[in-house]
Formats: structure tokens, sequence, C-alpha cells
């Protein structure tokens, strides 16, 4: 073939295509769920892909956790030497960040540091300088070594050599022995490691601790992934056989290295619900898009075969496809990768909690997927080319009629996109319907007139006030600030990202959380707390100043520990240790239960809260306070109550709860914005579908309408047999078709188990009676000027 004929054909197309709105809305819509999708792989394959650990092999490491309930934490130490002893290939890993203070003559520094058990070698992780053996699983009793960061190499010591230098913490020696990678930040995402300590020697180098599990604990399995997936599927059953676990703990795996467990499931579950929403989409717009390739291929094939008449050969005919699909599947990608910032900023306004730079393009991933996407399209292409040249007959010239292979493929091709139309819409609505549930859950606290105040304290005031009555003297004068109507103490504010854990007991002697040593959340809070922060009480009430061995549970707590019993008969005992290691048990009676607080947001299930009384400050309180003044009166007076006390208060912030509350239904609102949009999308591009379809088909089978019609056949005759022949193909491919979807679409948790017959019933029955009215009203126009097409 000539360059000439080429670039005849590139023009002509070219031509044809812009003028074509309709091939160029298809692209569009295929367009944007690609580029969402992709943009979701980019996140999965790079956000949630632990390159801030300096980890080569990935696939080695599964975090593992216990979870109990909605509670999830670290696997108990006791779990530890069953498991090796059942599979003797894998290593139990823990991870705890935590900060400590450098001893000696800069004892005002506090770093960061990462207790990790080891395995360092299988995991890839090598010493920029140094080596890392002396911190893989050393045994009671050896030598404190740690390995600094590069980044703390290079701010601290400024580069200069420190392999063997003491690094002196919690007035402990402890030897530097190595310098983590470069890429190495810290092994949680919500830190920067400085230091990296064996987990074994935690309890030499912090005094008055354990190693019990917290939630800031991380427990990890180390081994080959058939191990790791033999492990997965056992453990489970061994552990409650060994009678080890009960069997309301359920034992889990995940990648999720470094990142804490209800955090990787809300990204999870809001990436996945994109994938659901777009994935409907592609594989409407797939099936929209094959619909509108075959009624083009009709047209195209029309304009080949005048072509062939007037001298062109089946060479030229064959190369004139290839050139024009070619150039379609051109544009398709190139629109693809043109609005995948399109898609960025949709995923973006979903999961604002993501930091995008932190997510690299994987370049080898982004090209298998568009070339995936390519060869569908091709295959598309390949498999209508092959139907329509070898099963599907033409007529050619002016008022050519319809042959019945062609109504059957319009007809089946049209059911198909309806069915696909029907499940998406049902899907769309019941995730719609889901989101609408969690937007108008309550929060368990009022957000009109509250505002939390944050501030810093000194290292060394801290320690002086530790046991004063300075938070609640600080309480009195703020409740004494014009207009406030109460204030109170927290140690976890709303959506602070903040927690705190003491080990609790039921009398009996049950831990309050998963497994034997695990620790419960513990809020500390001033009296008048609920008050101040809008909680209701379910029953019960709050404690007061003096209430010294009081404390109150929240709703969760109590269904799962003392449903049934009464206030008088439920008590919990704290668990603490004394500087000699000796356990001490502290009785405390629960005089109320409060409704949940969802600190976190609706979509993240609290955990069972204890809320204890404290009237001093630690330096890591919150001030919750309701007040009627604007936002900027009542921080100049709070500043002004706080210079008042004999303390050097840094750093105050105040901010609306409100405000806090609309930044954490952002992603859900975006999310019910795009089902919405989606939705809409699948519902009109169906019907303007239906009705373009029907009415070709109405049109190529007029003058067979005339005909009948003149031979005596009734206008009601005429669409009833159009109706039958129709409802023949529709309605088995239409059930059959919904079956599958829903199936699969069971199998992939698109939906709940328990399927909303009577939605998926009523849009089926509205989509039959769309098209039947839509058939109807175009055969009866046709019917009414049957004349017109006999002559």
């Amino acid at each position: 073939m000539t360059s000439k004929l080429t670039l005849d054909l590139i023009i002509t197309w070219t031509k044809q295509t812009s003028k074509n709105y309709r091939l160029l809305l298809i692209v569009m819509l295929l367009a944007i769920p690609v580029s969402v999708l992709l943009n979701v792989k980019m996140i999965s394959s790079s956000y949630l892909t632990p390159t801030y650990t300096g980890i080569e092999n990935y696939s080695l490491i599964n975090n593992l956790i216990a979870k109990e309930g909605d509670k999830s934490s670290a696997i108990d130490n006791y779990l530890v030497d069953p498991i090796i002893a059942k599979w003797p290939s894998l290593k139990v890993i823990y991870e705890e960040s935590t900060s400590l203070k450098l001893t000696g003559p800069e004892n005002s520094n506090v770093i960061s540091v990462s207790f990790f058990s080891g395995g360092y070698s299988t995991l890839g992780i090598n010493a920029f300088k140094g080596t890392l053996k002396a911190l893989e699983f050393p045994t009671n009793g050896s030598d404190l070594v740690a390995a600094i960061s590069y980044s703390y190499w290079q701010s601290k010591y400024k580069g200069k050599e420190v392999i063997n230098t003491i690094l002196p913490l919690n007035g402990k020696a402890v030897k530097i022995v190595a310098i983590m990678p470069e890429n190495f930040t810290a092994f949680n995402k919500q830190y920067k490691t400085d230091v990296v300590i064996p987990y074994s020697q935690k309890l030499t180098l912090i005094e008055n601790t354990s190693n019990d599990i917290t939630p800031n604990t991380f427990s990890y399995l180390l081994g080959s992934s058939q191990h790791l997936a033999h492990f997965s599927l056992h453990a489970k059953t061994y552990l409650s056989n060994e009678l080890l676990i009960t069997d309301d703990i359920d034992i889990v795996m995940n990648n999720a290295i470094g990142i804490n467990n209800s955090k990787y499931q809300k990204i999870s579950k809001r990436i996945d619900i994109l994938v659901i929403i777009f994935s409907i989409l592609l594989v409407f717009c797939f099936v929209s898009f094959i619909t509108f390739y075959v009624g083009e291929y009709a047209s195209k094939s029309n304009e080949l075969s005048i072509r062939g008449l007037c001298g062109a050969s089946k060479k030229q005919l064959l190369f004139q496809r290839a050139v024009e699909n070619t150039l379609l599947i051109i544009l398709i990608t190139i629109v693809c990768i043109a609005i995948l910032p399109i898609g960025k900023m949709i995923v973006h306004s979903m999961l604002p909690t993501v930091n995008f730079s932190d997510v690299d393009v994987p370049t080898l991933s982004f090209l298998k997927l568009i070339l995936c996407l390519t060869l569908l399209i091709t295959l598309i292409m390949a498999i209508t080319f092959f139907i329509q040249e070898t099963f599907i007959s033409k007529n050619i010239g002016r008022g050519e009629n319809i042959t019945l292979s062609q109504k059957l493929q319009s007809y089946i091709l049209l059911s198909f996109l309806l069915s696909v139309a029907i499940v998406s819409i049902f899907i769309s609505l019941e995730l719609l319907s889901a989101q609408k549930k969690l937007n108008e859950n309550d929060n368990g606290f009022i957000t009109n007139n509250r505002y939390i105040a944050s501030f810093e304290l000194p290292k060394t005031v801290q320690t002086q006030i530790a046991n004063s009555d300075t938070g609640k003297l600080l309480v009195n004068r703020l409740e004494n600030i014009p207009n406030v109507q109460s204030a109170a103490l927290t140690l976890m504010a709303p959506f602070a990202n903040s927690s705190s854990f003491f080990q609790w007991y039921t009398v009996d002697d049950h831990p309050v959380g998963s497994g034997i040593n695990s620790q419960t959340v513990s809020d500390r809070v001033s009296p008048n707390y609920f008050t101040a922060i809008g909680a209701t009480f379910v029953k019960g009430k709050s404690f007061s100043w003096q209430s010294s061995n009081s404390i109150v549970v929240n709703h969760t707590l109590w269904q799962r520990y003392f449903k049934g019993l009464d206030l008088y008969n439920a008590k919990l005992i704290m668990k603490t240790r004394n500087k000699n290691g000796v356990i001490k048990e502290h009785p405390f009676q629960i005089i109320g239960v409060v409704k949940d607080i969802y600190i976190a947001g609706p979509d993240v299930q609290p955990n069972a809260i204890v809320y204890a009384l404290t009237n001093f400050l630690v330096g890591a309180e919150a001030i919750i306070i309701h007040s009627s003044n604007d936002e900027k009166t009542l921080k100049n007076a709070v500043t002004a109550q706080l210079n008042t006390l004999d303390v050097s208060f840094k750093k105050l912030e105040l901010t609306s709860l409100g405000s806090l509350v609309e930044i954490d239904n952002q992603p859900r609102n975006a999310i019910l914005l795009t089902t919405i949009i989606a939705t809409l999308t699948i519902t009109i591009s169906s019907i303007i579908f239906c009705l373009s379809t029907v009415n070709q088909i109405v049109e190529k089978s007029a003058r067979a309408y005339a005909i009948n019609k003149m031979l005596g056949a009734t206008n009601f005759r005429v669409m009833t047999f159009e109706a039958r022949f129709l409802m023949a193909i529709f309605l088995p491919i239409v059930f059959l078709s919904i079956f599958i979807q829903l199936y699969y679409a069971l199998q992939a948790n698109f939906i709940a188990a328990n399927i909303n017959l009577t939605t998926l019933v009523s849009i089926t029955i509205t989509v039959i009676a769309f098209i039947l009215a839509a058939l109807y009203i175009n055969i009866n126009n046709k019917l009414h000027n049957s004349w017109h097409y006999l002559t």
C-alpha cells in the first residue's frame, strides 16, 4: 500500500471522527473509568507498598492481626512459640514506635525510636554503613545496640563516623552498630524514626514497662509466600484446637506494613468503593462501545461494499479497516492518558489522607495496563469483524430492509447492554444507600459551638505538674470565661489521631480486649467532658472531681462485657506495675455508660473505651470547649487564662469541631456524589442507546410493517408480533446475564449477601416497560405514515 493511500485514509478518518460526536462521547466515557482505575492501581502498588521501610522483599512479610469483633491488634506474645512450633520456617516480628529521651548533656532532646525484632537480611534491608547482624533477634542479656537512620545521621552527626560510638538513651549506653539505608524513613508510616533498636531490648531500655501488646504494636509474619499462604489457611483452626484462642478471635493477615490497621481498612474500603463504582462504569462503557462499534461497522460495511463495486480490491478494503481500527485504538489510548489527572482528582477527593507526592507512577505496571486495554479493544474489534463477516447478512441500496440476522444481533446487544445497566444501577443504588446511611450516622457528639484547643508543654514542666491540680484549675478558669458553657480535658480529642492505653480486666480476670495481655483504649478526661462534647448517656452519669475510683465506659464495651447487668454490679480492675515490676490491682466502679463517640469518623468502628478521671496535665491533653463566642474572641480569652497559670504553654491552637467533621465528611460526600454521577451516566446512556437502537431497528423494518398493514394486519397485531419477538430474545438474556453478574458481584464482595430483590425487580420491570413503550411509540409512528414506505 502506498503512503499516499495511508495518508488519505488518516485524513479522511480524522475528519469523519471529529464530526462523530457519539464516538467521541463513547471514547470519553470509556476513558474516565480507565483513568480512575489506573490511579487506584498506582496507589495500591505504591502508597500501600512500604518503600519507606527500606524493605526490598515485600512478598516475604505480612501484617499479622488478632481480630475480635471490631477491634484488631498485634497477636499476643504467648502465641509466638506455638506458631513457630507448627510452622518452623516462619518468624514472628514485633515493631513498636515510641519517643525516648537522650541523657547526658543533651537531656532536653527527645528522639523517635522504633523497636524492631529483626529479619533484616531476609527482608533485603542493607545497612548504609556498618552491619545489622547484631540487631537480628538478639537474645536476652545481649549488649544494647542500635542503628540510626540516614537522615538522623546527617542532621545530628553531619555525616561523621559514628559506628561503635555510644548513644545515651534513658540513662543506658546504646552502641551504634549501623546506619539504616537512605530510603528508610520508619517502620511505622505515622512516624519518622531516628533510631532502630531490637524489640527484645525494650524491657532493658525502658523501666517499668512490659512486653504487653498495645494498639501501637505491630506484629508481622516473615517467611516464603507458600508458607504464609498455608499459615493463613490453617492458623485459626490450629490455634483454636490448641485452645490458644477463643472462637470469637480471628487471625488475619494483610499487606499493610507500618500502617495502622483501622487506617488501612479505611483506605482499603474507599479504594474498594472506587473500584466498584468505576468497574461498573467501565463494564457498561465497554458494552456500550461494542454496541456502538457494531452499529458503525454496519454503516462502514455498506461504504466498503460500494467502494468494492467501484473497483477497490479486497486487500485495499482490508487495509482501510486495519488503519481505521488502529487509529481508533490510538485515540482511546491517548484520551485515557490525557485525562489521568482527572482520575487523580477524583481519587484524591475520596482519599484526602493519602499523600499523592508519595505515590510513584510504576511505569512498568502503567504500560502493562495500557497494553491490556489496547489488546482488549483489539480483540473486541477482531471478534466483531469475524461475526459480522461470517454470520450477519446485509442488504445494500436505497430502501434496504433489515435482515433477520441484523435484527437478532441488535436485540441481543441491546438485551445485554440493558442487563448490565440493570445490575449497574442496582449496585450503584445499594452503594448510594450504604453511603447515605454512613453520612447520617450519629458521631456521638455535638459540633455546634464546640472547639478543640491544643497546646504543648515543655518536657521540664511536665514532670513538675504531673501530680498537681493544674488541670482542674485550668478547667475552672476556662469555665469562668464569658459565654463559655463548659470546658474539659481529654487525651483523645476527635480526629486528633491520639490514643492512650491501660490494662483493664473484669472482676473474673478477663482482659478487656483481645488476647491475654492486650491493653484497652483509655481516655483520661475531666468530669464535664461528656457535657462539653455533647455526648449522651445510655445509663448512669458522669463522675465528679472527687470520684477517683469511678469510671465511665462506652456502649461498645458495655455490650461486650456487661450486657444484661446493672451498674451496681459492674466493676473493672486496672493493673499497673510499680518500679520493681510488681503488678498492682486498682478496682473501679462503673457509674455510667455513654453512647459510642466516633472520634475517628463514622466509618471507623469505635473500640471498647474506658473513661477515667484526670485532674492534672501530662502535656498530651486537648481541651474541649463549648462556647458561643466566635473563634478569634475565644482564642484570645483562652490564651489570657493560660497565661495566668504558673505554666509555660506553647503553640496554642483552636479548631472548630464542626470544621473537622466537615473535613472528615469530604471523602464520603465525594463518594456519594461520584456514585450519583455514575448512576445518572449509566441511566442516561442506557436510555439514549435504547431509544437509538429501537429507532434504527424500526426504521429499517418500516417497509415490512407497511406491507403487513397493507395485507390486512392491524396496528396492534404488528406491534404485538415485534414486542413478542423482542421479549423472546430479551428476557432469557437479561435474566441469565443478571444472575451471572450478581454471582460474580457477590464473589467480589461488590454487594451484600442479602440482596434487595424488591429494588432489583423494580429496576428490571421499569426497564422492560420503558423498552416496550419505546418500541410501541416508534412502530405506531411508522404505521401512521406507512404509505411513505411503499412509494
